[in-house]
């Protein structure tokens, strides 16, 4: 019994491995920041500022000035981690729309 090929017109449809590498780097930055905002909201959990539970607590959960941070401590854009975490989803997310923009133009 034979199995039919995925081949459309003759050609097997691959990854390039560059597109890969671009996914994962893209995949990885976005990582980051999910972590880095779930440690956020356990650090309100624990400081007892937040109920998951409580609507009105959810609202501050989103609100982008409640920090955890020490005073004098550096706002999350200008730490090494979110800095290499912000920089990592741009060259990802860049890397894979060239690379599906030149596979497009490409014969």
């Amino acid at each position: 019994m034979e199995v039919p090929s995925m081949a459309v017109g003759g050609v097997v449809p691959t990854l390039s491995p560059l597109l890969l590498f671009f996914i994962l780097i893209a995949v990885a930055g976005g990582l980051m920041l999910g972590a880095a905002l779930m440690l956020r909201n356990l650090r309100l959990m624990r400081s007892g500022r937040l109920n998951p539970f409580n609507p009105a607590h959810l609202q501050i959960a989103a609100d982008p000035t409640v920090t955890t941070r020490p005073p004098g401590a550096p706002k999350f854009s200008r730490s090494t981690y979110g800095r290499t975490a912000i920089g990592l989803l741009m060259v990802g997310g860049s890397g894979v729309v060239l690379m599906l923009l030149a596979q497009l133009f490409a014969g």
